[in-house]
Parts: structure tokens; sequence; C-alpha cells
């Protein structure tokens, strides 16, 4: 047993292991400086942040001391420790945000270096709605915040239909993984437009003034745990300063010089959350 002084605090990092929860691990990590870079803690102990006091098992840090991240558990899934048994342990939170509060469990809590929130992740199968600039939304898996405070990115829990520079789409990225919450599917620039959005139900054709046209859509293949099912890689369309770029085409259309039709994936499929015929989910 040792501590570590830091600006939280002096913290105890995990010095024994004999738990069924307990992560064999590096109990603490550090910079090629020196700085202390993540630790382990031995027991869950409670951290003062710029946003309140959360227990914490696991902490990183910013090469300065700042706190990056705080994970309230650090256990370890095994067929001895479920993830439904470490969610029981887990205990919900208030956060207050320009955009909605809730009270929610998490998994993760991201903070920028001046020490303002960046982002949150959310336990798999957890929902949460806040809003939007388009309104109320369905969000999991996390949310990201801008410096001021103002939505950045979530992930939608269900397909929406979203009104666009080029019309009406329906973002939903069936592919979405909820290791964490920083890298979402849907984005506003600071001014609250659309930046990008994943869609899967949609393809668009783009139409030249001679009228050329070229389309795209997502991707369909076969589902790595069922043979019998097709997904979608979804479509991914990024907006800025009234231009559209489509997925990974070089090309990047003036909307104000080309017309965009919107049209529905013609193949059915089913995407991975199962969706029944009554759901928005289901596609055809």
């Amino acid at each position: 047993m040792h501590t570590i002084s830091t600006k939280y605090g002096d913290l105890v990092p995990q010095y024994k292991d004999g738990t069924v929860r307990r992560r064999y691990t590096n109990a603490v990590t550090r910079y090629s400086n020196g700085n202390i870079k993540s630790i382990a803690l031995h027991e869950q102990t409670m951290i003062q942040t710029p946003i309140g006091v959360f227990p914490a098992e696991l902490l990183t840090f910013y090469e300065n001391g700042n706190l990056k991240r705080l994970f309230p558990l650090n256990g370890k899934i095994s067929a001895y420790w479920t993830e439904e048994d470490e969610y029981d342990l887990a205990a919900e939170f208030e956060f207050k945000f320009k955009f909605g509060k809730f009270n929610k469990k998490v998994m993760a809590i991201y903070f920028y270096e001046s020490g303002s929130i960046k982002g949150l992740t959310f336990w798999p199968n957890d929902s949460v709605t806040i809003q939007s600039p388009l309104g109320e939304v369905d969000v999991r898996i996390g949310i990201t915040i801008y410096p001021d405070g103002r939505l950045k990115s979530f992930e939608p829990n269900k397909p929406i239909a979203v009104n666009t520079p080029i019309g009406e789409i329906t973002a939903y990225n069936p592919q979405a993984i909820g290791i964490h919450g920083d890298m979402n599917s849907f984005n506003f620039h600071e001014d609250g437009s659309i930046k990008s959005l994943m869609t899967s139900n949609n393809m668009v054709t783009v139409i030249d003034q001679n009228k050329k046209q070229v389309t795209r859509g997502p991707s369909l293949k076969p589902s790595l745990l069922d043979d019998n099912k097709i997904e979608a890689t979804p479509l991914r369309l990024e907006f800025n300063q009234g231009h559209v770029k489509i997925d990974n085409d070089v090309n990047q259309y003036e909307i104000a010089k080309y017309a965009f039709l919107i049209n529905n994936v013609p193949t059915l499929f089913y995407t991975p959350c199962n969706a029944c015929s009554s759901c928005d989910a289901w596609v055809e």
C-alpha cells in the first residue's frame, strides 16, 4: 500500500487482488515525463470534480494533472461477475446541462482540460431523453458537449426523421458500439446546425445541372452473428458551409448547385436491435 498526491487528494492505487470483480491491471501509469496518466484505485473513492463529488474506481489525467476521465466503477466482467452485477452496483447521478437535466447511471464522465464536462458514457441498454437543436430526442451510448455547455453530439436510440439541408433523412446507426460515448453518429456545429449524421434507412442521389446522377447508400452485408440476417453499414453525411460530403466520396457537393433525391433503402433487412415490424427501426 502507498499513496499518491494529486490535485484531487491523496489516492491509494490498487495493491491487492482477491475479489471476483477485481481487475488485474496496472495500478498506475505515467506519461513519459513521469506525470500520472491513470490510477486504478484500491477502493472506490469520493472525488471532488468541477461538476460535483463522484465516487471513482478509476481515474485518468491530462499531462498537467487535471482530471480527464472518471469511472465510478471498474469491475472485471467474467463468467463469475456479469454486466448486470456491475450495473446493480452503479449509482444514479444528477446532471444539469443547457439542454436539460436528468438522473442517470453512467459508465464514465469525460472532462475538458479546463475542467468543464466534455461527455458522458451511458450503460448499454440505458437511454435518456434530452432537448437538442432538433427538439426532444432519445439517446443511447453517450453524449458530448461543447466547452460552453451546448450539445455537440449524441447517439440516437432509435431512427429519427431529420430535416437536413438536402432533405429529410432518417438518422440511425445500428452498428454503433457502446464502448464509450465520445464518437457519436449525430453531430452538431457550435451554432446548433447539423454537422454530420449516419443513416441506414436512406440512399442519396446527387443530380448535377446536366442531369448526371450519382447515388450513394448504405452497404449491406451478412450479419457476423446470424447468417440469416443482413445488416447495413451506415451512410455518413457531413454538412459544412453550404456543402455536403457523402460517405468517403472525394467530392464535396455545393448544395445550391445540385439537386438531391432521398429514397428509402429498397432491400429488406433487420437491424441488430432485432426490430419488430411495428417499430420505426424496421426498414423496407
